[in-house]
């Protein structure tokens, strides 16, 4: 399977251009194939980026015809060239994707700390806050000397109503 003769390059290079309306698919027939085989050899890439950059190509230049000239090169020339450099963006983009996971994977090993940090963190924490709230009911407990039932207390303090309730019950 391999690239059309320059004579059927350039009878189909001349039916792109006059706009024959099958000439789109007889380029894709006639090229892809053989685009998606050189790229892979050449720059030995999977199957799907080499099939995917020479379609790439060849809609490039069924969008853009009039930028092949015959005279410079033949048009499976010209299509390898562009598929080429389709598949190396491709490669790129892919391997700066997965160099950024990568890196991102480190920042945040570097910034996790271990469970058993966050477990003092949460202890020295929840230690801290009952220290504020037997400050806090301290204070609202001398401010009012004729609450002396705690569950008074503990309702004048979250200023909760079902608190209260609760706290009639038996």
């Amino acid at each position: 399977m391999g690239f059309p003769t320059r004579q059927d390059e350039a009878a189909l290079h001349e039916r792109v251009l006059a706009t024959d309306p099958v000439a789109s698919a007889d380029v894709f027939a006639a090229f892809v194939d053989p685009l998606v085989a050189a790229i892979q050899r050449d720059l030995r890439c999977d199957s799907d980026t080499a099939r995917d950059s020479a379609i790439d190509a060849i809609f490039e230049y069924l969008g853009a015809s009039s930028s092949y000239h015959p005279s410079k090169g033949r048009l499976s020339t010209f299509l390898a060239h562009i598929t080429k450099r389709r598949a190396t963006d491709r490669i790129r983009a892919r391997s700066a994707e997965a160099r950024r996971k990568q890196e991102f994977g480190s920042v945040v090993e570097r910034r996790a700390s271990a469970p058993k940090e966050e477990m003092e963190r949460a202890v020295v924490a929840r230690e801290l806050w009952h220290k504020v709230e037997l400050q806090v009911w301290r204070r609202r407990h001398q401010a009012r000397p004729w609450c002396r039932r705690s569950s008074g207390v503990l309702s004048v303090f979250l200023n909760s109503r079902v608190l209260l309730l609760a706290a009639i019950r038996p």
